[in-house]
């Protein structure tokens, strides 16, 4: 993959450490940038699939979200090791529904999550358990 895009980068001869927050850092002023930049899709794809440095904002996803993809698109990383996709997950059970496939341990496990959500929005409006 050739990087010419690199010369339309909206991040271009900005500050990288903008990039790479500490844990739990802006994430919004990065990700502003990503939105207007013209080049976010070859970006993500050299994220995705060359992973220059795990961490940080690329193309405007963040670490657990490109994880969650290349999981969910079957892309093995550097190591070779293929990502497992653990079943009773959110992450698996959207694939499944993506592939039009049933699984009922995602199916339970959503519908747990489901349960534990709904009941912690009740708790929250002060509505009886």
């Amino acid at each position: 993959m050739t990087d010419a895009w690199l010369s339309d980068a909206a991040c271009r001869g900005m500050d990288t450490n903008i990039w790479f927050p500490i844990q739990g850092g802006d994430l919004k002023g990065p990700r502003a940038i990503c939105a207007t930049c013209p080049v976010t899709d070859p970006c993500l794809e050299k994220a995705l699939h060359d992973e220059p440095r795990p961490t940080g904002i690329w193309g405007g996803t963040t670490e657990r979200q490109r994880r969650d993809m290349r999981t969910a698109l079957g892309i093995r990383s550097r190591s070779g090791r293929q990502p497992v996709a653990v079943h009773g997950t959110a992450s698996t059970y959207r694939l499944h529904l993506r592939n039009g496939e049933s699984c009922d341990e995602c199916r339970q496990g959503n519908a747990w999550r489901s349960a534990q959500n709904k009941a912690r929005m009740r708790q929250k409006r002060g509505v009886a358990v």
